[in-house]
Protein backbone atom coordinates (compact mmCIF):
# COMPACT_ATOMS: atom_id res chain seq x y z
CA UNK A 1 0.00 0.00 0.00
CA UNK A 2 1.36 2.99 -1.44
CA UNK A 3 0.82 6.25 -3.12
CA UNK A 4 -0.07 6.11 -6.62
CA UNK A 5 2.05 7.21 -9.62
CA UNK A 6 1.19 10.42 -9.19
CA UNK A 7 2.15 10.87 -5.67
CA UNK A 8 -1.28 10.82 -4.36
CA UNK A 9 -2.45 8.92 -1.16
CA UNK A 10 -5.99 6.48 -2.27
CA UNK A 11 -8.46 5.99 0.08
CA UNK A 12 -12.05 4.38 -0.55
CA UNK A 13 -14.57 5.91 1.38
CA UNK A 14 -18.20 4.32 1.96
CA UNK A 15 -20.81 6.43 3.10
CA UNK A 16 -24.08 6.80 2.02
CA UNK A 17 -24.00 10.65 2.34
CA UNK A 18 -20.52 11.10 1.08
CA UNK A 19 -22.01 13.73 -1.57
CA UNK A 20 -22.73 16.28 1.25
CA UNK A 21 -18.93 15.94 2.40
CA UNK A 22 -17.63 18.81 -0.33
CA UNK A 23 -15.75 20.58 2.15
CA UNK A 24 -14.04 17.71 3.40
CA UNK A 25 -13.32 15.92 -0.31
CA UNK A 26 -11.30 19.31 -1.23
CA UNK A 27 -9.18 19.53 1.87
CA UNK A 28 -8.25 15.86 1.09
CA UNK A 29 -7.51 16.95 -2.58
CA UNK A 30 -5.54 19.83 -1.16
CA UNK A 31 -3.74 17.45 1.01
CA UNK A 32 -2.67 15.23 -2.04
CA UNK A 33 -5.70 12.81 -0.88
CA UNK A 34 -7.34 11.19 -3.28
CA UNK A 35 -11.00 10.00 -2.87
CA UNK A 36 -12.93 7.15 -3.77
CA UNK A 37 -16.45 7.14 -2.40
CA UNK A 38 -19.08 4.35 -2.55
CA UNK A 39 -22.67 5.07 -0.84
CA UNK A 40 -22.77 1.70 -0.53
CA UNK A 41 -20.83 -1.12 1.34
CA UNK A 42 -21.28 -4.28 -1.16
CA UNK A 43 -19.93 -1.88 -3.90
CA UNK A 44 -17.30 -0.27 -1.98
CA UNK A 45 -16.03 -3.87 -0.79
CA UNK A 46 -16.23 -5.37 -4.50
CA UNK A 47 -13.94 -2.83 -5.68
CA UNK A 48 -11.53 -3.67 -2.37
CA UNK A 49 -11.38 -7.05 -3.93
CA UNK A 50 -10.23 -6.27 -7.17
CA UNK A 51 -6.92 -5.06 -6.09
CA UNK A 52 -6.84 -4.65 -2.42
CA UNK A 53 -3.01 -3.56 -2.02
CA UNK A 54 -4.32 -0.24 -4.16
CA UNK A 55 -5.91 1.05 -1.31
CA UNK A 56 -3.86 3.39 1.87
CA UNK A 57 -7.16 3.08 3.77
CA UNK A 58 -10.83 2.69 3.93
CA UNK A 59 -12.84 5.53 5.38
CA UNK A 60 -16.19 3.83 6.56
CA UNK A 61 -19.38 5.91 8.10
CA UNK A 62 -20.61 4.52 11.47
CA UNK A 63 -24.14 3.51 10.06
CA UNK A 64 -23.42 2.98 6.94
CA UNK A 65 -25.90 1.01 4.09
CA UNK A 66 -24.73 -2.68 2.98
CA UNK A 67 -26.63 -1.97 -0.13
CA UNK A 68 -29.45 -0.25 -2.04
CA UNK A 69 -33.05 -0.34 -0.41
CA UNK A 70 -31.69 -1.66 3.09
CA UNK A 71 -32.46 -0.36 6.25
CA UNK A 72 -29.58 2.33 7.75
CA UNK A 73 -27.89 0.76 10.74
CA UNK A 74 -24.27 -0.32 12.17
CA UNK A 75 -25.10 -3.63 10.64
CA UNK A 76 -22.94 -1.75 7.68
CA UNK A 77 -20.26 -1.44 9.45
CA UNK A 78 -20.07 -4.45 11.21
CA UNK A 79 -20.17 -6.37 7.91
CA UNK A 80 -17.55 -4.18 6.61
CA UNK A 81 -14.86 -4.54 8.90
CA UNK A 82 -15.11 -8.19 9.41
CA UNK A 83 -14.98 -8.09 4.99
CA UNK A 84 -11.73 -5.69 5.05
CA UNK A 85 -10.26 -8.02 7.66
CA UNK A 86 -11.22 -11.21 5.43
CA UNK A 87 -10.02 -10.08 2.54
CA UNK A 88 -6.18 -8.52 4.24
CA UNK A 89 -5.97 -11.68 5.37
CA UNK A 90 -6.29 -13.67 2.47
CA UNK A 91 -3.54 -11.79 0.84
CA UNK A 92 -1.09 -11.50 3.81
CA UNK A 93 -1.64 -7.70 4.24
CA UNK A 94 -3.32 -5.57 7.06
CA UNK A 95 -5.77 -3.18 5.73
CA UNK A 96 -5.98 0.16 7.76
CA UNK A 97 -9.23 1.55 8.57
CA UNK A 98 -10.72 4.64 9.69
CA UNK A 99 -14.66 5.33 11.02
CA UNK A 100 -15.90 8.81 9.88
CA UNK A 101 -18.87 9.64 11.48
CA UNK A 102 -21.43 12.48 11.92
CA UNK A 103 -23.80 10.44 14.64
CA UNK A 104 -22.64 12.18 17.60
CA UNK A 105 -24.38 9.78 20.20
CA UNK A 106 -21.82 6.91 19.30
CA UNK A 107 -18.95 9.02 20.15
CA UNK A 108 -20.31 8.90 23.71
CA UNK A 109 -21.50 5.71 23.56
CA UNK A 110 -19.29 3.25 25.46
CA UNK A 111 -20.41 0.27 23.84
CA UNK A 112 -19.64 1.70 20.33
CA UNK A 113 -15.92 2.54 21.65
CA UNK A 114 -15.32 -0.16 23.14
CA UNK A 115 -15.99 -2.36 19.70
CA UNK A 116 -13.36 -0.37 17.94
CA UNK A 117 -9.43 1.85 18.22
CA UNK A 118 -10.22 4.88 19.80
CA UNK A 119 -7.44 6.31 17.65
CA UNK A 120 -9.37 5.15 14.50
CA UNK A 121 -12.85 7.06 15.02
CA UNK A 122 -13.53 10.31 14.03
CA UNK A 123 -15.86 13.36 13.95
CA UNK A 124 -17.95 14.47 11.16
CA UNK A 125 -18.39 17.87 12.90
CA UNK A 126 -14.74 18.49 14.47
CA UNK A 127 -12.40 15.94 13.39
CA UNK A 128 -12.40 16.59 9.86
CA UNK A 129 -8.12 18.04 10.03
CA UNK A 130 -7.35 16.04 12.47
CA UNK A 131 -8.38 12.83 9.89
CA UNK A 132 -6.42 13.78 7.37
CA UNK A 133 -3.06 14.40 9.67
CA UNK A 134 -3.83 11.10 10.93
CA UNK A 135 -4.37 9.50 7.18
CA UNK A 136 -1.24 11.35 6.21
CA UNK A 137 0.94 9.98 8.99
CA UNK A 138 -0.49 6.41 8.87
CA UNK A 139 0.64 6.18 5.24
CA UNK A 140 4.46 7.46 5.92
CA UNK A 141 4.33 5.14 8.93
CA UNK A 142 3.38 2.47 6.97
CA UNK A 143 5.72 3.57 3.56
CA UNK A 144 8.40 3.57 6.15
CA UNK A 145 7.51 -0.08 6.90
CA UNK A 146 7.60 -1.26 2.99
CA UNK A 147 11.02 0.41 2.66
CA UNK A 148 12.83 -1.23 5.51
CA UNK A 149 10.70 -4.41 4.23
CA UNK A 150 12.86 -3.76 0.60
CA UNK A 151 15.96 -3.10 2.48
CA UNK A 152 16.24 -5.65 5.45
CA UNK A 153 20.07 -5.69 5.41
CA UNK A 154 20.50 -2.66 5.62
CA UNK A 155 18.29 -1.64 7.93
CA UNK A 156 19.84 -4.73 10.35
CA UNK A 157 23.24 -2.93 9.89
CA UNK A 158 21.06 0.28 10.93
CA UNK A 159 20.20 -1.04 14.36
CA UNK A 160 23.05 -3.16 14.63
CA UNK A 161 25.07 -0.21 15.04
CA UNK A 162 23.01 2.12 16.80
CA UNK A 163 22.51 5.00 13.70
CA UNK A 164 19.46 6.25 15.41
CA UNK A 165 19.55 9.91 13.21
CA UNK A 166 20.69 7.91 10.42
CA UNK A 167 17.87 5.85 9.98
CA UNK A 168 15.63 8.62 9.18
CA UNK A 169 17.73 10.19 7.20
CA UNK A 170 18.20 6.65 5.26
CA UNK A 171 14.50 6.14 4.99
CA UNK A 172 13.82 9.86 3.52
CA UNK A 173 16.18 8.76 0.45
CA UNK A 174 15.35 5.59 0.13
CA UNK A 175 11.60 6.96 0.03
CA UNK A 176 12.63 9.60 -2.52
CA UNK A 177 13.75 6.53 -4.63
CA UNK A 178 10.47 4.59 -4.76
CA UNK A 179 7.91 7.50 -3.94
CA UNK A 180 7.19 10.82 -6.29
CA UNK A 181 6.11 12.47 -3.53
CA UNK A 182 9.21 12.45 -1.24
CA UNK A 183 11.12 13.00 -4.78
CA UNK A 184 9.82 16.55 -4.75
CA UNK A 185 11.24 17.18 -1.23
CA UNK A 186 14.27 17.01 -2.48
CA UNK A 187 16.28 15.47 0.60
CA UNK A 188 19.42 17.10 1.28
CA UNK A 189 22.06 15.29 0.31
CA UNK A 190 24.18 16.61 3.55
CA UNK A 191 22.27 13.85 5.10
CA UNK A 192 24.08 11.06 3.48
CA UNK A 193 27.40 12.85 5.11
CA UNK A 194 25.65 12.86 8.07
CA UNK A 195 25.20 9.28 7.52
CA UNK A 196 28.70 9.16 7.18
CA UNK A 197 29.77 10.53 10.19
CA UNK A 198 27.42 8.82 12.62
CA UNK A 199 28.59 5.55 11.57
CA UNK A 200 32.59 6.50 12.37
CA UNK A 201 31.19 8.42 15.64
CA UNK A 202 30.11 4.13 16.51
CA UNK A 203 33.46 2.97 14.79
CA UNK A 204 35.25 5.01 17.15
CA UNK A 205 33.57 4.34 20.47
CA UNK A 206 36.01 2.33 23.05
CA UNK A 207 33.63 -0.65 22.74
CA UNK A 208 34.44 -1.30 18.83
CA UNK A 209 37.28 0.76 18.51
CA UNK A 210 37.67 0.19 14.63
CA UNK A 211 38.96 3.70 14.41
CA UNK A 212 41.98 5.36 16.02
CA UNK A 213 41.08 8.43 19.03
CA UNK A 214 43.75 9.78 16.77
CA UNK A 215 41.36 10.94 14.73
CA UNK A 216 39.52 12.98 16.34
CA UNK A 217 40.48 16.98 16.23
CA UNK A 218 42.19 18.73 18.83
CA UNK A 219 38.47 18.92 20.77
CA UNK A 220 38.61 15.39 20.98
CA UNK A 221 34.53 15.11 19.87
CA UNK A 222 34.50 16.31 16.08
CA UNK A 223 36.10 13.73 13.38
CA UNK A 224 38.72 14.67 11.34
CA UNK A 225 36.79 13.36 8.33
CA UNK A 226 39.76 13.45 6.19
CA UNK A 227 41.82 11.09 8.54
CA UNK A 228 39.04 8.77 9.15
CA UNK A 229 38.48 7.75 5.32
CA UNK A 230 42.41 7.32 4.89
CA UNK A 231 42.50 5.28 7.78
CA UNK A 232 39.74 2.99 6.76
CA UNK A 233 41.24 2.77 3.51
CA UNK A 234 44.98 1.47 4.87
CA UNK A 235 46.75 4.91 4.56
CA UNK A 236 48.51 6.64 7.05
CA UNK A 237 46.50 9.69 8.34
CA UNK A 238 47.78 13.12 7.75
CA UNK A 239 47.72 14.26 11.56
CA UNK A 240 47.36 13.38 15.57
CA UNK A 241 44.41 14.50 17.30
CA UNK A 242 44.25 17.33 14.75
CA UNK A 243 48.26 18.19 14.94
CA UNK A 244 50.06 17.75 11.57
CA UNK A 245 53.30 16.77 11.74
CA UNK A 246 55.52 20.50 11.64
CA UNK A 247 52.73 20.65 15.39
CA UNK A 248 54.53 17.34 16.92
CA UNK A 249 51.48 14.75 15.65
CA UNK A 250 52.69 11.59 13.82
CA UNK A 251 49.95 9.84 11.44
CA UNK A 252 48.78 6.60 12.18
CA UNK A 253 47.88 3.58 9.88
CA UNK A 254 46.13 0.18 9.69
CA UNK A 255 48.77 -2.61 10.36
CA UNK A 256 45.80 -5.36 9.36
CA UNK A 257 43.78 -2.73 6.93
CA UNK A 258 42.41 -1.53 4.67
CA UNK A 259 38.96 -2.03 6.35
CA UNK A 260 36.98 -1.08 3.61
CA UNK A 261 37.91 -2.21 0.14
CA UNK A 262 39.18 0.09 -2.58
CA UNK A 263 36.16 0.71 -4.42
CA UNK A 264 34.40 1.54 -1.50
CA UNK A 265 37.10 3.61 0.09
CA UNK A 266 36.26 5.16 -3.81
CA UNK A 267 32.92 5.37 -2.96
CA UNK A 268 33.49 7.08 0.82
CA UNK A 269 35.89 9.90 -1.14
CA UNK A 270 33.65 10.80 -3.86
CA UNK A 271 30.54 11.14 -1.51
CA UNK A 272 32.74 13.76 0.84
CA UNK A 273 34.35 15.95 -1.52
CA UNK A 274 31.39 15.86 -3.57
CA UNK A 275 29.16 17.16 -0.49
CA UNK A 276 31.79 19.46 0.42
CA UNK A 277 32.31 21.24 -3.11
CA UNK A 278 28.58 21.29 -3.54
CA UNK A 279 26.88 22.10 -0.63
CA UNK A 280 27.56 26.28 0.57
CA UNK A 281 26.73 25.52 4.41
CA UNK A 282 29.67 22.94 4.59
CA UNK A 283 32.72 24.14 5.50
CA UNK A 284 35.69 21.55 4.36
CA UNK A 285 39.01 21.95 3.80
CA UNK A 286 39.70 19.90 0.32
CA UNK A 287 42.88 19.09 -0.06
CA UNK A 288 45.22 20.28 -2.96
CA UNK A 289 45.42 17.20 -5.29
CA UNK A 290 41.57 17.06 -4.96
CA UNK A 291 41.18 20.51 -5.96
CA UNK A 292 40.53 19.47 -9.91
CA UNK A 293 38.07 16.60 -8.78
CA UNK A 294 36.15 19.09 -6.54
CA UNK A 295 35.78 21.42 -9.78
CA UNK A 296 34.27 18.74 -11.25
CA UNK A 297 31.77 18.19 -8.73
CA UNK A 298 31.08 21.92 -8.84
CA UNK A 299 30.31 21.91 -12.68
CA UNK A 300 28.55 18.48 -12.22
CA UNK A 301 26.46 19.80 -10.06
CA UNK A 302 25.56 22.93 -12.18
CA UNK A 303 25.42 21.51 -15.49
CA UNK A 304 23.45 18.67 -14.41
CA UNK A 305 19.53 19.74 -14.00
CA UNK A 306 17.61 17.21 -11.77
CA UNK A 307 20.44 14.79 -11.08
CA UNK A 308 20.32 11.26 -10.02
CA UNK A 309 23.63 11.32 -8.06
CA UNK A 310 22.00 11.61 -4.72
CA UNK A 311 20.35 8.07 -4.93
CA UNK A 312 23.88 6.35 -6.56
CA UNK A 313 25.29 7.63 -3.04
CA UNK A 314 22.39 6.72 -0.95
CA UNK A 315 22.80 3.23 -2.47
CA UNK A 316 26.71 2.85 -2.08
CA UNK A 317 25.75 4.23 1.79
CA UNK A 318 23.68 1.05 1.84
CA UNK A 319 26.66 -1.34 0.69
CA UNK A 320 29.01 0.95 3.38
CA UNK A 321 26.32 -0.16 6.02
CA UNK A 322 25.81 -3.74 5.43
CA UNK A 323 29.33 -4.13 4.58
CA UNK A 324 30.27 -2.44 8.24
CA UNK A 325 27.78 -4.00 10.04
CA UNK A 326 29.28 -7.49 9.02
CA UNK A 327 32.70 -6.29 9.64
CA UNK A 328 32.45 -5.16 13.28
CA UNK A 329 30.60 -8.13 14.10
CA UNK A 330 33.85 -10.11 12.95
CA UNK A 331 36.03 -7.85 14.83
CA UNK A 332 33.95 -7.54 17.57
CA UNK A 333 37.34 -7.11 20.26
CA UNK A 334 38.45 -3.23 20.69
CA UNK A 335 41.67 -4.56 22.47
CA UNK A 336 42.58 -6.55 19.35
CA UNK A 337 41.50 -3.68 17.49
CA UNK A 338 43.78 -1.37 19.00
CA UNK A 339 46.35 -3.37 18.45
CA UNK A 340 46.08 -3.38 15.07
CA UNK A 341 47.11 0.87 15.77
CA UNK A 342 50.60 1.62 14.45
CA UNK A 343 52.52 4.95 14.78
CA UNK A 344 56.11 5.73 13.50
CA UNK A 345 56.79 7.52 16.97
CA UNK A 346 56.77 4.08 18.59
CA UNK A 347 59.35 2.81 16.77
CA UNK A 348 61.44 5.33 17.00
CA UNK A 349 61.21 6.21 20.30
CA UNK A 350 62.63 2.49 21.47
CA UNK A 351 65.24 3.73 20.03
CA UNK A 352 64.85 2.04 16.37
CA UNK A 353 67.88 3.39 13.28
CA UNK A 354 67.49 2.47 9.88
CA UNK A 355 69.34 -0.87 9.34
CA UNK A 356 69.36 -3.53 6.12
CA UNK A 357 68.72 -7.05 7.01
CA UNK A 358 68.60 -9.72 4.32
CA UNK A 359 69.23 -7.17 1.46
CA UNK A 360 66.40 -5.26 2.89
CA UNK A 361 66.61 -1.51 3.82
CA UNK A 362 64.19 -1.03 6.71
CA UNK A 363 62.89 0.71 9.93
CA UNK A 364 61.51 -1.77 13.23
CA UNK A 365 59.31 -4.41 11.78
CA UNK A 366 57.08 -2.97 9.23
CA UNK A 367 58.73 -0.32 7.47
CA UNK A 368 61.37 -0.61 4.52
CA UNK A 369 63.09 1.84 3.10
CA UNK A 370 64.82 2.78 -0.18
CA UNK A 371 68.97 3.24 -0.05
CA UNK A 372 68.72 6.22 -2.43
CA UNK A 373 66.83 7.86 0.80
CA UNK A 374 68.17 6.59 3.74
CA UNK A 375 71.59 5.01 5.08
CA UNK A 376 72.19 2.06 7.44
CA UNK A 377 72.13 3.87 10.99
CA UNK A 378 70.05 7.05 10.23
CA UNK A 379 67.50 8.34 12.56
CA UNK A 380 64.18 9.74 11.55
CA UNK A 381 62.78 12.83 11.46
CA UNK A 382 59.31 12.25 12.34
CA UNK A 383 58.10 15.74 10.67
CA UNK A 384 59.69 14.88 7.18
CA UNK A 385 59.01 11.38 7.07
CA UNK A 386 55.41 9.75 5.10
CA UNK A 387 54.50 6.28 4.51
CA UNK A 388 53.02 4.50 1.70
CA UNK A 389 51.20 1.13 1.88
CA UNK A 390 53.77 -0.52 -0.93
CA UNK A 391 54.36 -4.15 0.72
CA UNK A 392 58.22 -5.59 0.04
CA UNK A 393 58.89 -8.67 1.75
CA UNK A 394 57.39 -9.06 5.25
CA UNK A 395 57.29 -5.12 5.61
CA UNK A 396 54.35 -3.50 4.52
CA UNK A 397 54.87 0.51 4.11
CA UNK A 398 57.50 1.73 2.40
CA UNK A 399 59.24 4.86 4.38
CA UNK A 400 60.19 7.72 2.63
CA UNK A 401 60.79 11.47 2.74
CA UNK A 402 58.49 14.30 2.17
CA UNK A 403 59.42 16.09 -0.41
Amino acid sequence: MTMNSEGYIEVLWIDDEWENQVAFRELCLMENIMIHPFKYANDGLARIKENPKRWDLVLLDAQGLKAEGMALGQSGLISSVNAIKDIGFEIGVKIPYFIFTGQENLLSSEDFLASYDKTCIFSKGTDMLRLIQCIKELVSSREDMVVKDLYPKVFEAVNFLGLKESEQKLLGFLKAVHYKEYRLQRTPITDLRIILEELFHALIKPEIGLIPQECYKSDRRELNMADVILYMSGEQTKSEFGKAPAYGGVGVVDLEGPIYPALMSSFINTLYVYVSATDSHVKRIIDDEKTEFKNQCMQYSAKVEGSYIGFSFAYQICDILTYTAAYVKNHPDPVLNRRRVYQLRDDHNSGCKIETTDGIMHFGKHCWADSSEFNDGESLNLKKIKLETTPKGVFKYKISKKK
